[in-house]
């Protein structure tokens, strides 16, 4: 099913087009009463944080996985509470493994020395060394790193935390993270599965599910075609598969990450209201989801 929503946004034809450095990569800033609530725990041997509802002992589990800024990233933390009041014990692990995307800053001289001289003249502007970054990052991110990682995680969850398992396991996904909950909704360790512009999502990732699935996208994403979005939903509607999809009108690749329209240098007023609305609506949208299976 596809609902195609138009968010207020008198200025959407300038809109910052999306980029995977500004929108995925970093961390955003959030209203302080936000700030987060749980905790970093281990599971599995990698880091994990943790946001416990009221009553913990009766809730349903639900795995967050993250945008490329990861489980230390605040706004992220903060949002993982937002699941838990609403009566889910949340887990957000690290898929990265301690390795979240670098930033700029982060990226030292002596990894710039090692480059080729092409690469090097190429990295002369700071647009350049954000691009070079994350393409060098996503090259150490790959599903096949990322799967073990995730299925060590899975089995440490189901371990610690049979009798929330038993009540229910649900996965929440955004950017990178979409990518693997199509991965998890392949399999029958989800109930359900809710997804918000994710990358380097395929076809084939699509195809492969077998869970229902929701996934709450944006218009003309260059992380997540158009073509890959309709064959994908048409796929689902054939298989029989329950699926839900929404087109946010006039907002960019992010949106439904917490505090998403702070990352955006220059946001207007009337367009950092237009992304909070449409991040409330994808809220709503994917809690409704979750209680529905």
């Amino acid at each position: 099913m596809e609902d195609s929503s138009t968010c207020s946004h008198s200025a959407a034809e300038k809109a910052p087009s999306p980029s995977l450095g500004e929108h995925c990569t970093t961390e955003a800033s959030i209203d302080p009463s936000l700030y987060p609530t749980g905790e970093i725990i281990k599971l599995g041997n990698l880091d994990a944080y943790i946001s416990r509802p009221a009553e913990p002992a009766t809730a349903k589990l639900l795995l967050f996985l993250s945008n490329a800024a990861g489980v230390r990233a605040i706004n992220n933390q903060a949002h993982a509470d937002q699941f838990a009041r609403e009566g889910f014990l949340v887990i957000m692990p690290d898929i990265f493994d301690g390795d979240p995307v670098p930033t700029t800053a982060t990226f030292s001289t002596e990894e710039m020395d090692k480059l080729p001289l092409l690469d090097r003249i190429r990295l002369t502007t700071a647009e350049g060394i954000k691009r070079f970054i994350i393409d060098i990052w996503l090259a150490r991110h790959t599903a096949e790193k990322t799967m073990p990682l995730l299925e060590r995680i899975m089995s440490a969850i189901k371990e610690t935390y049979p009798d929330n398992v038993e009540n229910g396991m649900y996965a929440i996904g955004y950017c990178f993270g979409g990518k693997y909950v199509l991965k998890l909704a392949a399999t029958d360790d989800i109930k359900a599965g809710a997804l918000a512009h994710g990358t380097l999502v395929t076809l084939e990732d699509i195809k492969a599910v077998k869970q229902p699935v929701l996934l709450a996208c944006v218009e003309e994403d260059p992380f997540f075609p158009d073509d890959v979005r309709e064959s994908g939903r048409i796929f689902l509607e054939e298989m029989g598969i329950p699926n839900e999809f929404r087109v946010y009108e006039g907002v960019p690749h992010g949106f439904a990450v917490l505090g998403h329209e702070n990352r955006i240098e220059g946001c207007k007023p009337e367009e950092a209201e237009a992304i909070k609305t449409a991040y409330a609506q994808a809220q709503d949208q994917m809690l409704h989801w979750l209680t529905l299976y």
